[in-house]
């Protein structure tokens, strides 16, 4: 209930929310619906890589971060991160699977799934172009990639308008493909049978810092409405 948001008093707080690349429309597009009805409260938004992630947190005790990892590359390090950081705390969001972001008009489309083999096939006709999820380029050790990717970009758009124009594939979560496609009818997906493309979505945070009343039920509409997208 977004009504029950709104707190009757003048303080003026900020949160910090450190968001995956990959989800970053998805969330602040709900961030922004909280903003609506919640009344001196601003959010301070930044996107993050894994790696970059794990590095800032124990920097900074007062941001909340909602992240979306492979669950064979990256998600072992952060329960371990907890396990050895006391005070962090994980909630698991939901889990989701990598799927590759083609044209609509891609006879591909077609398919529901394809082999890795016809993934590698794909490339070779259409050059993998990806959002630069962070500086390790995690994706590299994806099967589906095989350290062949044509190249990265910080600019979401310009990765989004390249797959809707035909002029290239890209690896998106299903759920943010499922969002980007509400948007752009141009846009498509077709899952990748591999073992290695699933994602766990999670929130983490330091459980010894001081949230007001206001912030708890804000991180909680939050959570709550992730897991229902």
């Amino acid at each position: 209930n977004w009504e029950s948001l709104r707190i009757k008093d003048n303080i003026n707080e900020e949160l910090k929310v450190a968001i995956s690349y990959a989800i970053f429309p998805m969330v602040s597009d709900l961030i922004e619906k909280i903003l609506l009805r919640q009344e001196h409260l601003s959010f301070s938004l930044k996107e993050y890589g894994a790696g970059e992630i794990l590095k800032a947190l124990p920097k900074d005790k007062n941001m909340i971060a909602i992240l979306s990892v492979v669950e064979t590359i990256s998600w072992p390090n952060f329960v371990d991160f907890e396990k050895n950081n006391s005070g962090w705390k994980i909630d698991e969001l939901g889990e989701d699977e990598f799927v590759v972001a083609v044209s609509r008009e891609h006879p591909v489309v077609q398919k529901k799934i394809i082999s890795l083999e016809e993934c590698n096939q794909l490339k070779a006709d259409l050059n993998m172009v990806l959002l630069s999820w962070d500086k390790n380029a995690l994706l590299n050790k994806l099967k589906c990639c095989e350290g062949d990717i044509s190249l990265t970009l910080t600019n979401r758009e310009k990765v989004i308008s390249m797959v809707a124009t035909g002029h290239a594939i890209s690896l998106f979560p299903q759920r943010v493909m499922e969002f980007e496609m509400k948007m752009n009818k141009e846009l498509a997906y077709i899952k990748v049978d591999s073992d290695d493309m699933r994602i766990k979505y999670f929130m983490i945070y330091n459980t010894m810092f001081q949230k007001s009343v206001r912030k708890q039920k804000v991180i909680d509409a939050l959570k709550n409405s992730f897991k229902i997208l």
